[in-house]
């Protein structure tokens, strides 16, 4: 079903029919630009940050056509795939993303806060934001809650009361002592009041915490559903609402031709929502009217008159972003890190060479190097030179709760390293005699023994890692991982060991205690690991383990993590090449997967990924119908 967008006016008076108990308003960015607060929104940050950290040398020195490929990682792009009718939309890096990825190369500095702060403060509440305010303070309230996913405190200044205390909830105590049936101003991202709480979200894995998740849904649970100011690109709010099943879902956008996300278009065919688009401004003054018609009093002319008169404006100018609180001597490691959180680890790595004769370089020995050096060698599929360099790391580190993040990462890459082929889901083949496969058998056991007693040792002994609930899921999650390989190899092996069912039930069991502690530090994307790793050890269908892949797919892209979407990607092909017979439309969507993949390493010369994708290519070829075009 196609979604048309409308004009907001036809669908005022039903908007206002659903007031005071069934309308929930959700708001984003959009609705603190217009003037007199001009508000820079989430996207003119990125695009400023990321000007800032590519106008160094190193990013300079580049080929051209890899600058292109690189501008395309961190920003994203919509292009054509070769010999298809088919379009790649590549998510670039996140604005959250990138200041999280500065928070993890310098903590401890106040350059986030600093730039938070200037940013997104401004003068004047805007009409629309008093409307807001007003709506939720009011007695009796007009709407039933009011979601945000801004930092800004302007709904907040808009009307000084006391009561904000009662209605604002964006900490977990504050929802443990709130109220049934009292009014809800939720803010998900956390409040520039409280920047510690900005930089928690920041922080998060991803998702939204499992408190905000449940609390979410009740709130717009069979409720109808205003959202303005919002596209839904990311990859916590937009998921939930679909979870969430409201009744009606109006989404309104400035202009016709302005995109949703996908996520955003499927809510609106499930609830058989609308999208509108117009003046939000205007809108907000059409539905104040509707509703002066039910609550006489409710904000009146004159203040009305006030806060709408002022000149013509410029819809789409802002206040310019200020980018000078960061330091100009973090900017390159910004980049690389950057470059390395997309997948880029081949440039990564090059990038750190060239920077090596540089005079003023950072020491090579120092812990930001090794690490960076470590990360990017393990997204180049090169783990045992990851191994060497977070050993190097650990030992260069002082920070405890620092080190014990680099002991995971480090049997992490054992982990893999134990691996035949050194690669993700690689396997040994099936071999019928025991001279051929025992000895590898033999060497591959000692060393899971090994990652598995030091992962034992690590979660005894590492006080910093016994107090990180985060920390603590990792490990049982690496246990199950160890676990997992082993049952996957007795599987294969020409002669079925008893033991494989105590093998599948002591890696289910590992997950159950990593889900618990990743429940406990609401680590979502530590959740989807330990079900990608479930469905394994359950032998789900071939459907479910397609469909959980797809799921993670759709997180990396939201995420920018381009190797991760094309190592998704090809673990959807592999799902569904189980599949006995397979129909021409489910090789056409293989084929479609595999180019996708093929460009996405592509763009950031991630060279494993790129090979597999090649043999994925040339397997496929083999087994496509007539039809099919391939790259």
């Amino acid at each position: 079903m196609k979604i048309n967008a409308l004009p907001n006016c036809k669908f005022v008076s039903e908007i206002a029919d659903c007031i005071p108990e069934q309308l929930v308003i959700i708001v984003g960015s959009g609705i603190s630009k217009p003037p007199p607060s001009g508000l820079p929104v989430g996207e003119d940050l990125r695009r400023a940050i990321l000007s800032l950290i590519k106008d160094v040398n190193l990013f300079n020195n580049l080929p051209k056509d890899l600058q292109t490929n690189l501008e395309i990682a961190l920003e994203g792009d919509v292009f054509q795939l070769p010999g298809s009718k088919d379009s790649l939309e590549i998510y670039g890096l996140p604005f959250e993303g990138l200041l999280e990825i500065y928070e993890e190369l310098f903590p401890g500095t106040s350059d986030i806060q600093d730039f938070l702060r200037y940013n997104l403060q401004a003068a004047d509440s805007n009409w629309i934001h008093y409307f807001l305010a007003c709506s939720l303070l009011h007695k009796p309230p007009i709407i039933s809650a009011l979601i945000t996913t801004n930092y800004d405190i302007l709904i907040e200044n808009a009307v000084r009361s006391p009561r904000w205390k009662q209605v604002k909830v964006y900490k977990e105590e504050q929802y443990k002592s709130w109220v049934t049936g009292r009014p809800i101003y939720l803010k998900v991202h956390g409040t520039l009041e409280d920047v510690e709480s900005v930089i928690a979200t920041l922080s998060a894995e991803s998702g939204l915490a499992s408190w905000k998740k449940q609390f979410f849904r009740d709130l717009i649970n069979n409720k109808v559903v205003l959202i303005l100011g919002y596209s839904g690109f990311d990859f916590d709010v937009c998921p939930e609402i679909m979870q969430a099943h409201p009744k009606k879902v109006y989404w309104n956008t400035l202009r016709k031709k302005d995109k949703l996300s996908r996520d955003a278009y499927e809510i609106l065919k499930s609830c058989e929502g609308v999208h509108m688009y117009g003046d939000a401004i205007k809108f907000i003054d059409q539905l104040h009217s509707e509703v002066v018609k039910k609550t006489p009093g409710f904000i009146d002319s004159a203040t009305k008159a006030k806060l709408l008169k002022r000149p013509s404006y410029n819809y789409f100018r802002c206040r310019a972003v200020n980018t000078n609180m960061f330091k100009k001597d973090n900017y390159t490691f910004w980049l690389i890190q950057s470059l390395v959180e997309t997948g880029a680890g081949t440039i990564a790595l090059e990038l750190l060479r060239k920077l090596k004769s540089e005079q003023n370089s950072p020491s090579q020995k120092s812990l930001l190097v090794l690490r960076t050096k470590a990360r990017a060698a393990f997204l180049q599929g090169d783990y045992k030179a990851s191994e060497i360099w977070y050993l190097r790391a650990i030992r260069a580190c002082q920070n405890k709760t620092i080190k014990a993040d680099l002991w995971l990462s480090y049997f992490e890459a054992c982990r893999l390293q134990t691996l035949p082929h050194g690669g993700r889901g690689a396997h040994l083949p099936q071999l019928s005699s025991l001279p051929s496969w025992f000895p590898q058998l033999i060497t591959l056991t000692w060393k899971i023994v090994w990652a598995w007693s030091a992962a034992f040792i690590l979660l005894r002994f590492q006080k910093g890692i016994r107090q990180n609930c985060r920390a603590r899921g990792y490990l049982w999650l690496r246990l199950a991982q160890v676990i997992d390989n082993i049952y996957q190899l007795l599987r294969k092996m020409p002669l079925r060991s008893k033991t494989v069912p105590f093998f599948r039930f002591s890696g289910l069991w590992c997950l159950k205690r990593a889900d618990c502690y990743f429940g406990m530090s609401d680590n979502y994307f530590g959740t989807q690991q330990t079900q990608r790793i479930r469905l394994r050890l359950t032998t789900a269908s071939t459907q479910q383990r397609s469909k959980q892949a797809e799921q993670l797919k759709d997180y990396y892209r939201r995420l920018g993590y381009l190797t991760g979407w094309s190592n998704s990607n090809r673990d959807i092909i592999n799902t569904m090449l189980e599949i006995p017979d397979l129909s021409g439309s489910q090789l056409k969507y293989m084929c479609q997967l595999a180019q996708e993949a093929f460009q996405a390493s592509t763009l950031v010369n991630d060279r494993p990924g790129i090979r597999k994708a090649e043999d994925l290519i040339n397997y496929l070829k083999e087994r496509n119908t007539p039809n099919t075009q391939f790259v």
